[in-house]
C-alpha cells in the first residue's frame, strides 16, 4: 500500500467498519454470508465485489480455503521478506570458532 489513502465507496466503507467493530469486540472473522446479512446485502456476489476491491486496498487479507473468515490485516502489514539462510547450528550444541 503506497502512502495515500484508499479511495472507497460508502458501501466498502460500511464493510471496513462493521469487521473492524467485530475485531474490537473480539469476535471470530465473519464470512462473506455473515456480512451480507448484516448489512442488508443481497445478492452475495456484490459482496464479493466490495472484499477485492478491500483485499485491492490493501485492508483485507486475501481469502484463502483455510482461512475462515474476512481478515483485516494488522495496521503497519507489509509483505514478508525472504531472508536468505547463513548456515545451520545443531541444536544442544555451541558452535566452536
Amino acid at each position: 500500500m503506497s502512502g495515500t489513502a484508499p479511495v472507497l465507496t460508502r458501501r466498502q466503507v460500511a464493510v471496513y467498519e462493521y469487521l473492524l467493530q467485530r475485531h474490537q469486540a473480539g469476535d471470530s472473522p465473519p464470512n462473506v454470508a455473515e456480512v451480507c446479512k448484516a448489512l442488508g446485502v443481497r445478492p452475495p456476489g456484490t459482496m464479493h465485489e466490495q472484499v477485492r476491491a478491500l483485499v485491492e486496498a490493501g485492508l483485507l487479507e486475501p481469502m484463502t480455503a483455510e482461512q475462515g473468515g474476512l481478515r483485516l490485516k494488522a495496521p503497519g502489514w507489509r509483505e514478508p521478506v525472504q531472508l536468505p539462510l547463513l548456515g545451520y547450528i545443531e541444536a544442544g550444541h555451541t558452535p566452536t570458532t
